[in-house]
């Protein structure tokens, strides 16, 4: 018994409906579902959808043709890389050369290295519930930044400031240090 023969005998009991494209009456149970639909079915039969979505977009495999141009690597020219801007191997090596250069320009000298590692620690503990936002040292309003007295590696020697407060303290530190430059006072610290 051939396909459409067997969709044609109907169980007892089913309701039927004719499918537009194909005029067979078949079981709902031939028509896929759909919620735009009074009867939520689509009009359509499964293999008379199944016709058209292959007559619209090909065969479902690799011998369809390929839409638009194959697109090599512009470093090996030889991997077609996809929508990507470079092939999976080609991509790593790019990102370890450029991983050194930036971490080589963020942290050019070590009291940069030593100024972010006392962030992260204090960023680190808050983070973790060991300690807690506070007043500003200076007015008392609410504390949004840690002003650190030394950079020194895993201190807590920081303390709550507010925005305007906190730059304000460096203004001050830096116009002090500037004013002691210019009179040749000699300075604890070169790097400050």
């Amino acid at each position: 018994m051939d396909e459409g023969a067997q969709r044609e005998k109907a169980a007892p009991g089913l309701n039927m409906k004719t499918c537009p494209q194909c005029k067979t009456e078949l079981p709902e149970t031939e028509f896929n579902k759909s919620r735009n639909r009074k009867d939520g079915l689509n009009p359509w039969c499964r293999a008379c959808e199944s016709r058209a979505k292959i007559a619209r977009r090909g065969p479902p495999s690799s011998t369809r043709r390929r839409r638009g141009p194959i697109h090599l690597c512009p470093r090996c020219l030889t991997k077609e890389r996809g929508t990507q801007p470079y092939c999976p191997k080609c991509k790593l090596d790019y990102q370890n050369q450029t991983r050194a250069k930036k971490w080589a320009q963020r942290y050019s000298n070590n009291e940069a290295r030593r100024i972010e590692t006392a962030r992260q620690y204090a960023t680190n503990l808050l983070a973790r519930g060991k300690i807690r936002r506070g007043p500003c040292v200076f007015c008392g309003e609410h504390g949004t930044q840690f002003h650190h007295y030394d950079y020194e590696r895993k201190t807590r020697n920081f303390e709550d400031t507010c925005d305007r407060c906190h730059s304000d303290v460096h203004q001050f530190l830096q116009l002090t240090v500037d004013t002691m430059r210019l009179y040749g006072v000699k300075l604890p610290c070169q790097g400050c």
